[in-house]
This record gives structure tokens, sequence and C-alpha cells, in this order.
């Protein structure tokens, strides 16, 4: 699956792409596109967009314990 968010990560957009490959997807591919293009790239990639205004998840929302796809 892809992920998708903005690009020039700072620590927090930085630990969710580790996050999501340890607990949630670890084939995941990340796509950092300017801010303004997320939503474009998101439909035209068929990523999930994350850490981003509107988006269906936040940086939180794909941590283990609140996604429901803790392991081990």
């Amino acid at each position: 699956m892809k992920w998708v968010t903005r690009a020039r990560p700072k620590v927090d957009r930085i630990a969710c792409p580790w996050l999501i490959k340890k607990f949630v997807d670890p084939e995941a591919e990340f796509l950092y596109v300017p801010g303004d293009q997320v939503p474009a790239v998101a439909e035209r990639e068929g990523a999930t967009p994350f850490d981003v205004p509107d988006a269906d998840r936040a940086s939180t929302a794909v941590s283990p314990g609140t996604t429901g796809t803790r392991r081990g």
C-alpha cells in the first residue's frame, strides 16, 4: 500500500512511517509531496494520505493501539 504526506517531514512524520511499517503495513511505500499536492497524488497513486489537514488518518491514528492492528 502507498501512503502520502507533506514533503519536508518533521519528527512526527518520520515516526509515522516507522509505526506504519512496523504495525500496520510491512510493505508500505511512502510518498512525500508538496502539501497542496497530497490529495491529487493520493488519488492518482491510490495512496492513503496521513498527517495532513482533512486526511482520513492523523499521525496518531496509525499508532499501535488506536488502529486495532497491533501485532505480537
